[in-house]
């Protein structure tokens, strides 16, 4: 387990770096408005190498570092000044001494780069080192690599790099256009010397083959790809044109703003990219146009000096970092980093996508800064498939798909679609949505799906066909009878309460309804956005009042198209038992369960406010105040608990009056319930796992989270790797943990949500090989923490120690919560800027272990009510192993 922030990480390897000489731009850089600070620190270990580089090398290579990112960010006429200019900041001349030599492949290398953060500015005396970025100079040490960096974002300032034992300025440059969240640029090399083909049976993917620009290892000082500019927001989407017809499509050059500077198109499966490269001086290419591909090899299509990109698990359809560049003309590029040539498509020459629909060439345009691209596309006579309607009993998201099979055109794209009501056909345009997931293939807006929301109101009989871009129509659908109503379900205080007893009830919306499609779904919701109750009744939601529900901070009911309310609850129970009662009339009390119990005519008078339900057994009775009678109980012969309807005596304590014959009092059940801010909410579908088509992970799913245990909006998915046993289960305070080895399975999920404040908010699941394999891991885990507590920290498999302060659990008096099968822990990790909080449970049941790790970065620690909460959840994990899910 790592409950760290995953990261990506990408390397260049330095043996492969060749200087081809510095390409200048004949622009003057703006001033830049957004400028980053770059410091500089260095460490060893014990018969640790000389480095043959000094600091002050990598500082003075950082000269010529600033002004390759002011030209990469600056584009001519852009009115928005959006260059990035890094400059030095400062450097730690004493070096850092880790405990062991350094791990060039090391899986926790986010947790070196961290703790060495966190030591460089206590030591240099900085205390807020968020927006800073890191150099960091390593010995020789037998890395394949130059440099190594961790995967950021361009418009998060803050980032780390490591530099082994080199002071080249292009490695830095490289390494931290991955601080800024790019990729690599890479080659599609085909053996039958096309310029593209399949992944994997004609075409390699090279890594680092694309030397467009500083993404690839060659040496360049050229502008950045479009691609990289748009991932970095110096290109706007606005500014990309995405074609689907045979047409000519003006294009400016890359690094000129004022018009298009890139054209996206799609052909089948492939994701296609063009920009055009004018005249410059100092240019190793020729001008004209470049095309690349962004959609991404198998695994086994990858050729790289990093052995872990052609053994990695292959790519899903989310948008990549990387680009994979066609070469158009006579480039040359070898495995040892030279190349020669140029890989534009030439003037006056045409170039073909490998499934042959696509032709592309250009003409000059009405000067060097721009060209006119023809783009000859083969005509589309197919017709779309013929739609098929889902069943419309699934229909409870107004976002949700009404087409099955992810319904798409398979040659181009839909335009729109036309409905047939009975015997009314009507056009519907959908629009793409600005909510969507990017995919590679749809990187740009979302494909035009026809959802729930966009079906007129009513009842009807309803066919479906699609329009593509094209005008070929598909045939109709199968009509399916749908009704459609937008209205909201009502969201009522009202309540009445049943099954009530001592320690709980359980509560009734009475008057939460839906007149149109009914309810689906009633949620009960924590301020975490987790569910601690949870209700499929169609009507009058029922929730059981206990400690987990009684910590939800609101309520959310949804009708079964999706249309919901939601708003603020609190809620309180009070029973109180029938002892407290003033009696006349023949009285005894229960000695088996404490009730009341009259013979003949009877009374009994309870001082209460608010509203109450009188829980009574046999008999019957008249209930009121102030000398009105309010409801009854009927005679009855039978001493099962039973409940009079609500009472509201008000807020002013008074006398209820009970006059009874021959009864059986309990009590008076009392309950609140405070509704406030109702707004109107959609429910969403979660996120698709694909990892639950596999039997074991469907089974370790069941244990820990779900997608079902959070509030719409949140995405719970299996972390990278979170599927395998790659990644250690246990590193809490260090390393060494035998009980590795006796894992079967695991599963690790993060839950994630936009504008939550967690860095990390994960569960874990491990099958060990036997029971006694997971005493041995909580044996293991028990002793770290309590070493971790006394030694206010632990060393890291990077040889860093890091330090942990532990808090106290409410209501506990140690750090490290041990109980026979559990630890919890609650502790600070890290100084300073690095700091974050963790509360951890670990908990253990015969083979199967779960842990629940919530991380909060700053400097805030958790609240008592917080890990109470949290605490909740965890025993919600124990209680699915206990029953077995």
């Amino acid at each position: 387990m790592s409950f760290r922030a995953s990261t990506q990480r990408r390397s260049i390897i330095g043996v492969f770096i060749i200087t081809l000489g510095l390409l200048f731009s004949s622009l003057s850089p703006a001033l830049a408005v957004d400028t980053r600070t770059i410091d500089i620190a260095q460490v060893t270990w014990s018969g640790a190498p000389k480095p043959s580089v000094t600091l002050a090398d990598i500082q003075s290579s950082l000269q010529q570092v600033e002004k390759n990112w002011l030209n990469f960010t600056t584009i001519q006429n852009d009115p928005k000044d959006r260059a990035i200019d890094f400059i030095y900041g400062t450097r730690l001349d004493t070096s850092i001494a880790i405990n062991s030599r350094f791990q060039c492949e090391s899986a926790n290398f986010t947790s070196f780069i961290n703790s060495i953060r966190e030591s460089t500015y206590k030591q240099l005396g900085i205390a807020n080192y968020t927006d800073r970025y890191l150099v960091i100079l390593v010995p020789a040490s037998g890395c394949i690599w130059s440099g190594r960096a961790l995967m950021g974002s361009a418009t998060t300032k803050g980032g780390s790099l490591v530099l082994h034992n080199t002071a080249d300025q292009f490695v830095i440059t490289h390494e931290l256009g991955h601080t800024l969240g790019l990729g690599h640029s890479n080659l599609i090399r085909c053996t039958n010397g096309a310029s593209d083909g399949p992944y994997g049976t004609t075409c390699s993917a090279v890594e680092y083959g694309g030397v467009i620009d500083a993404m690839g290892n060659v040496t360049t000082d050229s502008s950045l790809s479009v691609y990289h500019q748009w991932r970095m927001g110096l290109l706007d989407s606005a500014d990309i044109y995405q074609s689907w017809l045979s047409e000519k499509v003006t294009l400016n050059a890359s690094d000129l703003a004022g018009a298009t500077r890139a054209i996206f198109l799609r052909d089948g499966n492939s994701a296609y990219w063009i920009e055009y490269r004018r005249p410059k001086p100092g240019m190793t290419y020729n001008p004209g146009i470049v095309i690349y591909r962004s959609d991404p090899p198998p695994s086994s299509a990858v050729i790289s000096p990093n052995p872990s990109d052609s053994l990695a698990a292959n790519p899903s359809s989310t948008v990549t970092t990387d680009i994979w560049m066609m070469n158009l003309d006579n480039l040359v590029y070898s495995s040892t980093g030279i190349a020669s040539g140029s890989m534009t498509l030439p003037q006056g020459k045409s170039t073909t996508l490998y499934a042959g629909n696509v032709t592309i060439s250009f003409a000059p345009g009405k000067d060097s800064d721009s060209v006119a691209v023809t783009i000859n596309r083969k005509a589309d006579t197919t017709p779309p498939p013929t739609p098929i309607v889902s069943d419309p009993k699934t229909w409870q998201y107004p976002e949700l798909p009404i087409l099955q099979d992810n319904y798409s055109d398979g040659e181009t794209a839909i335009a729109y679609y036309e409905i047939k009501q009975g015997a009314t056909t009507s056009r519907i345009t959908v629009d793409t949505t600005s909510d969507f997931a990017p995919t590679y293939l749809s990187p740009l807006s979302g494909p035009r799906v026809l959802r729930v929301k966009d079906l007129p109101e009513g009842k009807y009989s309803l066919s479906v066909r699609a329009v593509d871009v094209w005008g070929n129509a598909s045939a109709w659908s199968t009509s399916r009878d749908a009704t459609i109503d937008r209205g909201a379900p009502i969201l009522s205080s009202n309540f009445r309460i049943k099954d009530a007893t001592t320690t709980g009830a359980t509560l009734v919306f009475s008057d939460t309804k839906d007149a149109g499609s009914g309810l689906c779904l009633t949620n009960l919701v924590n301020a975490e956005g987790v569910i601690v109750a949870s209700s499929t009744q169609n009507q009058a939601p029922e929730f059981p009042l206990s400690d987990l529900t009684s910590s939800a901070a609101k309520v959310q009911t949804f009708d079964c198209l999706g249309n919901g309310v939601q708003a603020n609850i609190s809620t309180n129970y009070e029973y109180i038992p029938a002892s407290q009662a003033t009696r006349s009339g023949k009285w005894k009390v229960s000695a088996s369960d404490g009730s009341l119990v009259c013979t003949g005519k009877c009374i009994a008078n309870i001082s209460t406010s608010g509203t109450v339900q009188v829980v009574a057994g046999a008999g019957s009775a008249a209930i009121g105040f102030a000398g009105k009678q309010i409801t009854t109980l009927p005679a009855s012969t039978k001493n099962t608990t039973r409940l009079s309807d609500p009472i509201a005596i008000g807020n002013t304590k008074r006398a209820l009056r009970i006059e009874g014959t021959n009864l059986t009092l309990f009590g008076l059940a009392k309950a609140k319930v405070t509704l406030n801010n109702q707004t109107a909410i959609s429910r969403t579908p979660a996120p698709e796992d694909p990892t639950l088509t596999d039997s074991t992970q469907n089974f370790l799913a069941k244990y820990g989270f779900r997608s079902s245990d959070f509030e719409s909006g949140w995405t719970v998915l299996p972390m990278g790797g979170g599927t395998t046993l790659n990644d250690p289960t246990l590193d809490l305070c260090g390393t060494g943990f035998p009980s590795e080895q006796n894992r079967l399975y695991r599963r690790q999920v993060a839950a994630t949500k936009v504008g939550y404040p967690y860095l990390f908010l994960s569960t874990e699941v491990v099958q060990y090989t036997s029971a006694q394999a997971a005493s041995n891991a909580l044996k293991e885990v028990t002793a770290a923490a309590n070493a971790c507590v006394t030694n206010g920290g632990g060393t890291e498999s990077s040889g860093v120690f890091t330090k942990y302060a532990f808090t106290n659990f409410p209501g506990d008096k140690s750090g490290v919560i041990t109980s026979p099968t559990s630890v919890f822990v609650n502790a600070k990790i890290g100084e300073a800027a690095s700091s974050r909080y963790l509360v951890g449970f670990y908990q253990y049941n015969g083979a199967t272990f779960t842990g629940l790790y919530v991380v909060r970065p700053g400097d805030a620690p958790f609240t008592d009510q917080e890990i109470s909460r949290w605490r909740q959840v965890a025993t919600v994990m124990a209680k699915r192993m206990a029953q077995g899910a």
